[in-house]
């Protein structure tokens, strides 16, 4: 039995096809979907990169506990847990996040393998020749680095020919892991982890992407937009070529998960293989005034992720689920799928101390839910909570006036300053009848919307009070000199 994870960066749900899209081609996503459970509220927990992979590692909440950091010393990792249990691992990926110094996520891996290069990922510090970036980029006075940390992009890419799509990095990532597939699966046992960083910005596809869905002529060619607010900055004809380099991106990256996919079908891996396919969060492109992940406002174009995952009986092929998954699920989900917990307990193993559960139920049709709620957010600035049909909004301190250094509450107009004020304000949405989350119900004096947001505030509140409970009273794991995990 094998498990292969791929995570595409920065990809919102709702501009995939097989989640509803209707402009955006993605063939090989929905190929993947025809054989595959497609989960429709999957959820990370706390964002943004960083947090997201934390919680899929660990199998735990991030979002009470810590924000973007490296992984901790105590941290029980998924690749630490197969070690020494007879499944190779490995780690191909770009998303250099999680390569900087003091991150440590290749650790427990077998086989690590890094794509480097991507944004502004300090790979290149030659003196190289690069174009000149004000034809792809649109200066804020918010980010006044913005420009410098483009210009490091442009030496990244410089090395290559960048109008054959062989040359980008999720091409790099997609033919290394293909390879890694054709030479090394009959191995054995293994778990591969493809962790493309892809379609996340700069969206510079080469050609036919780089017009594919472009309905602008002499538009300037924003290809990393400053984030914040769209009004004063962008023009609604700039935000649509944006929005259209962004799905560019999206089917080159189709195309090339698509290689990963025919790896796996041409080595006849779907008959005892789990493969899952899934995002880390969303993008906002004009919603709510935004572009990019401005601030931390955890609406739906931000956390909802599409989530496909293909179990080798097929009983829910080419079937939907709603019952709401999060992140935090996925590494409870390959444990159980390997059959591992049962194995620690009769070896004497404590089993990791996961927040999350193991979707296996929903894939095998026993079960239609794991969970009546789901909590997503930023650490230390806001949360949110949803039963997939109400959702509730909180503000936690000034903090969540801020995100990056690059959108600060001192930089702000005074009208956009008084707009993120607004949003320290609770907020209370109807999805089923407001799935663009436009009309705050708590602004009005509807005596049950207040009683409905009431309610969700308690069950958040009692689940972040439940999971602070269940950190201090788990006993602390540990792995002996033989990478036994004991408490």
């Amino acid at each position: 039995m094998n498990t292969i994870v791929i995570v595409t960066d920065s990809l919102r749900a709702d501009f995939v096809s097989c989640y509803g899209n209707r402009w955006i081609k993605t063939d090989n996503f929905d190929r993947f979907s025809r054989k595959s459970m497609r989960v429709t509220h999957a959820y990370p927990e706390g964002l943004a990169t960083i947090p997201v992979r934390t919680a899929l590692f660990t199998g735990r909440y991030t979002l009470p506990f810590r924000g973007w950091q490296g992984l901790e010393r105590q941290d029980v990792l998924l690749a630490e847990i197969l070690w020494g249990k007879g499944i190779r691992t490995a780690l191909i990926g770009d998303t250099y996040h999680m390569h900087k110094p003091g991150m440590g996520f290749d650790r427990g891996f077998d086989e690590v393998q890094w794509i480097r290069g991507q944004e502004s990922d300090l790979f290149e510090t030659g003196n190289v020749k690069i174009p000149d970036i004000g034809k792809f980029d649109k200066e804020h006075k918010s980010d006044p680095t913005h420009g410098r940390r483009l210009e490091q992009y442009f030496r990244n890419i410089s090395r290559y020919d960048w109008q054959d799509d062989s040359n980008h990095f999720v091409a790099q990532v997609a033919r290394k892991a293909a390879e890694w597939i054709d030479e090394k699966s009959d191995k054995g046992d293994f778990f591969l982890w493809v962790d493309s960083f892809d379609p996340h910005e700069p969206w510079d596809p080469p050609e036919p992407y780089w017009s594919m869905y472009s309905e602008t002529k002499g538009v300037a060619d924003v290809i990393s937009p400053v984030y914040g607010p769209v009004d004063g900055y962008l023009t609604e004809e700039e935000l649509k070529r944006v929005t259209s380099l962004y799905a560019g991106e999206i089917t080159l990256v189709d195309k090339w998960i698509g290689k990963v996919f025919d790896a796996i079908e041409r080595k006849g891996l779907m008959s005892d293989t789990m493969v899952v396919w899934l995002s880390d969060h969303g993008e906002p492109l004009g919603e709510h005034g935004m572009v990019m992940k401005a601030r931390p406002w955890p609406y739906e174009e931000l956390i909802r992720i599409p989530m496909l995952i293909h179990h080798p009986e097929g009983a829910m092929d080419g079937r939907s689920v709603t019952g709401m998954v999060q992140t935090c699920d996925l590494m409870p989900t390959v444990l159980d799928f390997f059959g591992i917990p049962g194995r620690m307990e009769r070896e004497g193993e404590a089993p990791p101390p996961t927040h999350g559960e193991s979707i296996l139920p929903l894939l095998s049709g026993e079960r239609e839910k794991l969970r009546d709620y789901v909590l997503s957010g930023y650490f230390r600035k806001s949360w949110a909570v949803t039963d997939g049909n109400w959702k509730y909004i909180t503000y936690l301190e000034e903090e969540a006036t801020r995100y990056l250094a690059c959108d600060i509450t001192e930089r702000m107009s005074s009208a956009d300053r008084k707009s993120v004020v607004d949003h320290r304000r609770p907020e209370l949405y109807s999805l089923a009848e407001d799935s663009a989350e436009k009309n705050n119900l708590l602004s009005t004096n509807d005596e049950s919307a207040r009683r409905a947001g009431d309610g969700l505030e308690l069950v958040m509140r009692r689940m972040i009070d439940s999971l602070q409970a269940h950190d201090r009273m788990i006993p602390q794991p540990h792995f002996d000199f033989l990478g036994k995990l004991l408490s």
